[in-house]
């Protein structure tokens, strides 16, 4: 039954209502006392309906606001994006570097080059340096033997090594390099009523000498907020003193990650969404699912996944992990040759290697032959390398010809085009399906049928087999974590209550394990006095592991994120990133990780 509260005139009138059918009063006007005690008790009733209809929507997603919203939120597991500071990345200009542009390409073995004005270039004698082709694969530094300011012409002393092209930059190289340390402060000027935007860089860098600008240098919003992402080229001040005479500076690109502290009307918007997928087949929802799910047998739990969906074969893949690099569990149906020529009537055979069979099981022998194929049962295997026959050969069979463990999906009844595996999910290209349809058992190709590895389902195309017709498997199949978290997103019909299942009719998702991508970085540090260095450089190998370790399958690696970790650790008064010289791409069946395959730790700090 719903719940309506109720008015004060509604109240009152219930009451004098009541009063008049069960007493003899009858004086009921405004004023009166009997009417002045029902109003101030319909007063108090009114105020009572008030606060519950205010309890009610403090319940309510909907209409909650402020910490009743996050006491709601926690409900779902769910907290309010906090704010954020903006990253990004600026260059530090030589604006009084003496500089022009080619005039027209130059190419190896030519000894001279034109710029569009070389009247602010040295006069020659004697030779000067300059540098072609800043920012590009064919930069080169060569010398300058004479300098024709009518002309532009520049002669050199040894020929051009690289092609250059019309439009590059040509400077002129004197001085020294221009070291920046981090902790330079740049901003975005004040415009109008808007205060300056300020950043601070958080690693040092350099401007070489001959170069209009320096490296990409990462940089840190001075205060968390939205305020931070900013459009490329604003930033164009120095807080304080220019680095170096001349020195000007940029931002590239877009800064990012800027954010506020999410509002009210954004973070309802969010947890409504979560409601509205809950249960439904949506990326997001197939993700969410699993993640949670906990294999208590040996104490592994998703911590993350990450659907890769792909719409040319209809077969999309989830991607898991249980944050320690997940190793899966599966099982390999065996598979030997004949290690001597076996004849019709033996009932034993010498195999290459028969440890990856069971006691005793169904065999595929000569699969690799169709014209001796033959099906037998195995009942026990030994003394050595032996396995014993419940009924005799009826071909003959050549050395190192193949024999499966197969599982019998059964005898077709006519035109029959459906069987099923007895264990899935199936590993990726782990199955191989036999028949006998043509009077030989043959291996069946994609073509011939489709296998479904998350539910074991095998489906011939076209009208199915004949009566009669026997169909084998030899597959390999997880089991453990990535078994479980299959059977949470296609349910159990024999446990709906625990594993209703979230994945839509017709739709493929497989779950596999990531290829780990192993992270290596390495970073020089300079230790504060007073600190000792060997337990702050642990420190930032900690605090570097445990930035890599956290990051999710699919999540790209972040320099400026890595820096600001290690520039996070007490102690830490600079920070250079040697490894890795780019932010690191990660793809969608990628999970980064900071060790190697011995399980030592990619993280070198200096």
């Amino acid at each position: 039954m719903s719940f309506t509260p109720r008015s004060f005139e509604q109240i009152l009138l219930d009451m004098v209502n009541h009063v008049r059918a069960n007493t003899t009063l009858t004086d009921f006007t405004v004023g009166s006392v009997i009417r002045t005690i029902l109003e101030a008790a319909a007063l108090e009733d009114d105020e009572q309906y008030f606060q519950m209809v205010q309890l009610l929507d403090a319940f309510r997603i909907a209409n909650s606001t402020g910490e009743d919203l996050d006491e709601r939120a926690a409900d779902l597991n769910e907290s309010r994006l906090p704010a954020k500071a903006a990253f990004g990345h600026v260059v530090i200009k030589n604006e009084a570097i003496i500089q022009n542009i080619l005039s027209f390409d130059a190419y190896p073995a030519d000894g001279t080059i034109t710029v569009d004005d070389s009247s602010s270039f040295p006069v020659t004698p004697p030779n000067f340096n300059i540098r072609v082709g800043e920012g590009t694969a064919q930069i080169e530094d060569l010398i300058v033997t004479g300098n024709d300011t009518a002309t532009g012409i520049l002669t050199l002393s040894v020929a051009v090594v690289n092609d250059h092209f019309s439009g590059e930059r040509v400077s002129v190289v004197s001085g020294s390099d221009s070291v920046l340390v981090s902790g330079i402060q740049v901003q975005v000027p004040a415009q109008g009523m808007n205060l300056p935007i300020k950043f601070t860089t958080v690693e040092p860098g350099v401007t070489a000498s001959g170069n209009y600008q320096s490296g990409l240098i990462a940089i840190k919003a001075n205060e968390v907020g939205g305020q931070g992402t900013i459009s490329a080229t604003q930033i164009s001040q120095f807080v304080s003193a220019a680095p170096f005479t001349g020195a000007g500076v940029t931002n590239p690109s877009d800064t990012s990650d800027g954010r506020d502290l999410e509002s009210d009307d954004d973070f309802r918007d969010r947890l409504m969404y979560k409601f509205a997928k809950l249960s439904r087949g949506v990326p997001q929802a197939v993700e969410k699912t699993v993640i949670g799910s906990e294999d208590t047998n040996v104490g592994q739990r998703i911590v993350t996944a990450k659907l890769r969906e792909n719409f040319v074969s209809g077969d999309h893949t989830l991607f898991i992990d249980d944050g320690t690099g997940l190793v899966p569990d599966y099982v390999i149906m065996g598979s030997t040759t004949f290690s001597a020529p076996e004849v019709i009537g033996q009932t034993v055979l010498s195999v290459t290697d028969p440890a990856n069979f069971p006691s005793s099981g169904l065999v595929l022998l000569s699969a690799d032959v169709p014209a001796v194929a033959e099906l037998a049962e195995f009942t026990s295997k030994g003394p050595g390398n032996l396995i014993n026959l419940a009924t005799p050969l009826v071909n003959n069979h050549a050395a190192t010809e193949e024999i499966l463990l197969v599982e019998d999906l059964g005898i077709a009844e006519d035109g029959q085009n459906f069987f099923r595996l007895t264990n899935y999910p199936v590993r990726r290209n782990s199955y191989e399906i036999y028949d006998n349809s043509s009077g030989e058992y043959v291996k069946r190709s994609d073509t011939d049928l489709f296998v479904n590895r998350t539910n074991g389902d095998v489906e011939y195309a076209g009208s199915g087999l004949w009566a009669g017709a026997r169909v084998v498997a030899n597959y390999s199949y997880y089991t453990g974590i990535v078994q479980l978290a299959q059977k949470v997103l296609n349910g159990d019909p024999d446990d709906r209550v625990n594993y209703p299942g979230v994945v839509a009719g017709g739709v493929i998702i497989s779950v596999d394990v990531p290829t780990l991508r192993r992270i290596s970085v390495i970073l020089s540090i300079s230790v504060e006095n007073g600190y000792d260095e060997a337990t702050v450089t642990q420190d930032v190998i900690r605090a570097v592991t445990a930035y890599v370790d956290a990051l999710r399958i699919g999540d790209n690696v972040i320099r400026a994120k890595i820096i600001e970790r290690a520039m996070s650790t007490a102690g830490v008064t600079n920070a250079i990133i040697k490894v890795p010289t780019d932010d690191i791409v990660v793809l969608e069946d990628e999970l980064p990780v900071s060790f190697d395959s011995n399980g030592n730790t990619l993280i070198m700090v200096y």
